[in-house]
């Protein structure tokens, strides 16, 4: 067989285009490839970053709610601590108050021999009565007689020592308990003087006004002069109440406060000196 070298030759050229076509064709097609991916990658991108945005949210949502649950736990055992504490601090304070008041108490000397202290706790207060009466822990069993004066201890003014005032005087009293009318209940009479103006007169009942208690002096001589602040004291006319233990003092203002009676005497308010809002250990002075 002939073979022609133009046949050869045009095959050649034949061969050699393919190839181009074939290299320029596949250089077209990644072109084409990359092209597409990009737009594709452009299209899809926000709908693949949402995607993205969703699980970082939701990853940080869940460390927040970790952290927060973690320190909403952390915050609740610090109450938990902080009422702890404070309760035990509430409960210090008290406990120093009563410790203080005792000692103070036991630091009043006795006037005479022939009066018998007993140191007594309070037990017992009704909410409604609550500054009229209350009970304390020691009765019969311990030498408490009915009529006998109780005493509570406040500090001084004058010089802040411990000073012992009148709380009241027990009204029954049993084996191992005994009831106290307080100086503002009507069970409780007593036998007073006003060494300034040189008076004596019967205190008996008194009420609350506002935040300061007032009760009730009588048969107070209309002669003599009276004046806002005068101290009274116990006169000692009763074989149960020792004398010269503070009550209170008139109250007033500018003027002491009160009525005259039938044209004869005048009854004046007095501000008791014990407080009696706050009273955890009491002083009873018994006759021997």
């Amino acid at each position: 067989m002939l073979h022609y070298p133009d046949q050869k030759r045009n095959r050649k050229f034949f061969l050699v285009g393919v190839a181009l076509m074939l290299l320029a064709a596949l250089t077209v097609v990644q072109a084409f490839r990359r092209a597409t991916s990009r737009i594709a990658s452009d299209f899809f991108y926000p709908f693949v970053r949402v995607s993205g945005f969703a699980e970082d949210a939701l990853s940080n949502k869940s460390l927040l709610l970790e952290k927060k649950l973690s320190l909403a736990a952390a915050l609740e055992k610090l109450q938990k601590e902080n009422s702890r504490l404070l309760a035990q601090t509430a409960a210090l304070e008290i406990l120093h108050k009563e410790n203080s008041e005792l000692r103070n108490l036991m630091k009043i000397a006795q006037p005479s021999a022939a009066w018998n202290c007993i140191f007594a706790e309070v037990l017992v207060r009704d909410p409604v009565f609550w500054e009229e009466n209350f009970t304390i822990n020691k009765g019969s069993e311990s030498g408490l007689v009915p009529g006998a004066l109780v005493l509570a201890c406040v500090a001084d003014a004058d010089n802040a020592t411990p000073l012992p005032v009148v709380a009241g005087r027990l009204s029954s009293v049993s084996k191992h308990s005994a009831v106290v009318s307080t100086v503002i209940s009507k069970d409780c009479v007593l036998s007073v003087r006003v060494p300034a103006s040189g008076a004596s007169g019967i205190m008996q009942g008194g009420v609350r006004d506002g935040g300061r208690c007032k009760v009730s002096v009588r048969y107070l001589p209309r002669s003599l002069l009276y004046e806002p602040g005068q101290y009274l004291y116990t006169s000692g006319l009763s074989r149960w109440t020792p004398p010269g233990i503070r009550v209170g003092t008139l109250y007033g203002d500018k003027t002491v406060e009160g009525v005259f009676q039938d044209n004869l005497h005048w009854e004046l308010k007095m501000e008791p000196a014990v407080k009696l809002d706050d009273l955890h250990f009491v002083m009873v002075m018994v006759a021997q």
